[in-house]
């Protein structure tokens, strides 16, 4: 007879994995991360009738059964905890992560979820002041060459936000710090300057709206009638790929704000856009709520428009595989190779890319 015991076992190895399935019902999720007790916060009723009115005029003649602010607006912070789920981001196509706190927001306890909707094939705005980091009473430098410089960087968070949002650094000016300790304000952001005036045209700060949507606190933080700008807008480093929309435009110029910050933010990228083929992204390190809507509204459409592809192209990922340092690295020349040769543009079979 024969002894099975000393023979070669034929069952395959396996182990246990989650099966992502994405449904897509819905066109598009808010997901409102600001934190509880901010400083300078947004008006939560405007908010929301914002991104209500938004909806309307991509898609004119839509009711509540395509965009219902009870499901398709979800705020992050509960009773319970901050919660996104997963099964929430799938079941929607794009999703805009806003958030208006200049003390950092909920990102990075839901930013697993996120990351896990992108390699679905969910298109992912990332838009708001502060959204990782803030506070401090000089710039913040939360990235840089895939290192982070805040502890909370578990299982490569930034290294992974690299990837996903194509944003290598990013730079805070610590606003809040400068409430009771200069007679020069820190808050200078009136708006872009844009690298495509046709399609994407430059926007201002409206005194009006800034003073509307946002609750501004005579104590602490009072509205700077003779100032008219947003404060805490920081500006990132763009990584090879990405396409820089706006540019930052301060009151002060190219004059350094008061030290410790002592630079200018003018002119560095404050938009860009990510085409990861697979999925879409795209960074705003403000919200629209404060800029002129003959501009900002359009401009905000525009986005959704490009970001919101029926068609998925490109191979599904996650970052193991696809960041430039990992396995799956190709060089420079194939990189730019494969950019310039996926179909775009007019005659794209994706549709128009602006």
């Amino acid at each position: 007879g024969r002894d099975d015991a000393r023979g070669p076992d034929i069952t395959p190895a396996f182990q246990s994995f989650n099966v992502v399935s994405p449904k897509y019902e819905r066109d598009l999720l808010i997901a409102d991360g600001q934190i509880d007790f901010p400083i300078n916060p947004r008006n939560y009723g405007r908010a929301r009738a914002y991104w209500d009115s938004i909806y309307r005029l991509w898609k004119p003649g839509s009711t509540a059964a395509d965009f219902n602010l009870d499901s398709d607006y979800a705020k992050i912070s509960q009773p319970g905890g901050n919660i996104l789920p997963l099964r929430l981001l799938l079941s929607h196509k794009m999703v805009i992560f806003v958030s208006d706190d200049v003390h950092g927001s909920l990102f990075v306890p839901v930013v697993t979820n996120i990351f896990t909707a992108c390699d679905a094939g969910v298109s992912v705005w990332v838009c708001g002041r502060s959204v990782i980091y803030g506070g401090e009473n000089k710039p913040k430098l939360l990235i840089c060459n895939g290192m982070a410089e805040w502890p909370r960087d578990q299982n490569n968070t930034a290294r992974n936000f690299q990837y996903y949002f194509g944003a290598e650094c990013y730079y805070y000016s610590g606003w809040s710090s400068f409430l009771y300790k200069s007679d020069r304000s820190a808050e200078d952001f009136i708006g872009t300057a844009s690298l495509d005036t046709i399609h994407w045209p430059s926007m201002k700060v409206d005194t009006s709206r800034l003073r509307r949507y946002y609750i501004w606190d005579p104590d602490v933080a009072p509205f700077r009638a003779d100032i008219g700008a947003l404060p805490e807008v920081g500006y990132m480093v763009s990584t090879f790929g990405t396409e820089v929309l706006h540019l930052y435009k301060s009151k002060y110029g190219t004059q350094s704000l008061p030290d410790p910050i002592g630079i200018s933010f003018d002119g560095r990228p404050v938009v860009h856009r990510y085409n990861r083929g697979f999925f879409r992204s795209a960074v705003s390190l403000f919200t629209p709520y404060a800029m002129d809507s003959s501009t900002a509204d359009s401009n905000v459409v525009r986005m959704i428009r490009w970001m919101y592809e029926p068609f998925l192209y490109g191979q599904p990922g996650t970052a193991e595989f696809n960041f430039p340092t990992g396995a799956g690295a190709v060089s420079a020349e194939e990189a730019r190779r494969i950019h310039w040769e996926t179909p775009q543009g007019l005659d794209s079979p994706l549709g128009r890319e602006f």
